[in-house]
């Protein structure tokens, strides 16, 4: 008999694991889905994370607003270290624009864990500078 209870608690407990998953399902949207998911909703956040530069592409992967800038030419190995150190002392400042743009978004759409990542490179690919950005830095 109490074999038989044990069984029973154990199909139930995980019928009710089931359940609370499916239930939860709906709160761990990806930034990425939200976006996708209609023109006013794709619309409202571009008008929070837009921000015009120059050779600029902004795109949206998972929970990761990605702003990529590349250059028009590729840099020697000097250009690259002076072209690398230029863009993180300018974007040093830069830093709380980008966590309230990660903040902002998460308020606005009940996304947690929302990032901003920055890269920048030169026409060859090489990676000038890159840094990931959370609302709390």
């Amino acid at each position: 008999m109490k074999r038989g209870r044990i069984k029973k608690t154990a199909v139930f407990l995980a019928i009710i694991t089931v359940v609370m998953g499916l239930c939860s399902c709906g709160g761990s949207k990806t930034l990425e889905a939200y976006y996708s998911s209609s023109d006013a909703k794709k619309t409202h956040i571009d008008e929070i994370i837009n921000i015009e530069a120059d050779n600029m592409e902004v795109s949206i992967i998972g929970n990761e607003i990605r702003y990529n800038v590349v250059y028009d030419s590729a840099f020697d190995e000097e250009l690259r270290d002076y072209a690398s150190a230029q863009i993180k002392k300018e974007l040093k400042g830069m830093k709380p624009v980008f966590a309230a743009i990660a903040d902002i978004t998460e308020d606005e759409t009940g996304i947690e864990g929302i990032k901003v990542r920055i890269s920048y490179k030169d026409k060859s690919g090489y990676i000038l500078y890159q840094d990931t950005i959370s609302p709390d830095n």
